[in-house]
């Protein structure tokens, strides 16, 4: 299972599945903060809000991603 929980402009996240977007760069081979970073680039190239995510594998990997500077992330301890 992969978890993806995102923020900011719901209506532009939704239209763009940004969700999505993030999922599938991680099934053709992404980490997950290669993941972020690039979904995160993408969406900043098609909307015009702002959104952040949190990306988490099964594995414990952990990416965050954000276009916005009044959004911050965080990561603490071991996840694994």
């Amino acid at each position: 299972m992969r978890v993806i929980v995102h923020g900011g402009a719901g209506e532009d996240i939704a239209r763009y599945t940004l969700s999505r977007r993030a999922i599938g760069l991680l099934e053709d081979g992404h980490d997950a903060r290669s993941a972020a970073s690039a979904a995160i680039e993408e969406f900043d190239d098609l909307a015009a809000g702002h959104a952040g995510l949190v990306v988490l594998t099964p594995d414990g990997e952990v990416g965050t991603a954000y276009n916005s500077e009044a959004m911050t992330s965080a990561i603490a301890g071991d996840l694994r």
